[in-house]
């Protein structure tokens, strides 16, 4: 039967506000027999949940996690130690006893590949996460605060930005002796520019919000106002930006290791491992260079398929 024509049992569907309106039935009368019955609406689904339906966002989850797995859990497994060497298996190509082969001193290079791997995981996170955190809380100051004091904190990153991060990176690791933890600091202070920026361009969009205004016509203080309303409301903004965050420090450490800038031996790098491929590459020494070459390519892709699957799920016009 069409909507809006009444029904045996006294409903009537009103096609324009999708709701059921009770139409009275002899022996009934009243105004609680003309309330409408609302229909329950369907939830939409969470952007992550959008986010992960798509095909590349799986790919990107499986990648990340074998990486995870063979860097962390395969050590546990494996026996060989990264740090041993024999003089009699110099360079010797894949085999049964070395899948992925010797290196320059006879070190097994799967064991220095998951040794490089907890290296590069640990550093692209850590990086991402200290980065991303310094440029929420400063971009959200600058856009919420604005005014002058907008100007002079967006004039400080521009000029950041225009320093070359590689440049600056290799300037103070011939400076001071590399470790993690000195990585995780320079990296994390040279990546948050860029999310202070779009924290700062999501907070003045938010500002002529009426949930905004409301908060604070009702007392709500300018750091309460940044924290249950602001913050909250660019999630999207910040998962989206940790995830390039990660793969760009990524390819940093791997830089800096294949200059011989990184973190120095014995402690086993990706970067490292293929600049010694590089060395030998006359001796045709070709899993120094394949093996940590792709483990790098595969850990970028996977976070730049992730997300980029995460970006267009919380972009609400491209759905």
């Amino acid at each position: 039967m069409e909507s809006g024509s009444p029904q045996d049992d006294g409903l009537l569907v009103d096609p324009v506000r999708a709701e059921v309106i009770h139409v009275p039935t002899e022996g009934e009368s009243g105004p609680a027999a003309l309330l409408p019955e609302s229909v329950e609406p369907e939830r939409s689904p969470s952007p992550m949940a959008v986010a992960l339906r798509h095909p590349a966002a799986r790919v990107g989850l499986v990648v990340i996690a074998a990486l995870v797995v063979f860097s962390y859990i395969g050590p546990l497994i494996w026996s060989a130690s990264p740090n041993d060497t024999d003089l009699l298996v110099i360079l010797q190509p894949p085999s049964s006893v070395h899948p992925f082969g010797t290196d320059d001193v006879g070190r097994d290079v799967l064991a220095r590949m998951m040794v490089g791997g907890q290296v590069s995981l640990n550093i692209g996170v850590a990086a991402a996460a200290l980065g991303c955190a310094i440029g929420v809380v400063y971009g959200a100051i600058s856009g919420f605060a604005g005014g002058r004091l907008d100007s002079v904190m967006m004039r400080f990153v521009d000029g950041m930005l225009a320093i070359p991060v590689l440049v600056l990176l290799i300037v103070l690791a011939a400076a001071f002796r590399p470790n993690q933890l000195l990585l995780i600091l320079v990296i994390s202070l040279t990546s948050w520019l860029i999310p202070a920026r779009l924290i700062r361009a999501g907070t003045l969009s938010m500002k002529s919000q009426d949930f905004i205004k409301a908060s604070q016509a009702m007392g709500s203080t300018s750091t309460r106002t940044l924290r249950r309303h602001v913050l909250p409301n660019s999630v999207g903004i910040i998962v989206v930006n940790a995830t390039f965050q990660v793969a760009d420090a990524i390819l940093l450490v791997a830089y800096l290791s294949f200059l011989g800038l990184g973190i120095p031996p014995p402690t086993a790098t990706w970067g490292g491992i293929m600049s010694t491929g590089i060395s030998y590459i006359n001796e045709q020494a070709w899993w120094l260079i394949y093996f940590p070459g792709l483990a790098i390519l595969l850990a970028v892709v996977a976070f730049n398929y992730l997300g980029d699957t995460v970006r267009d799920a919380y972009d609400v016009t491209a759905r």
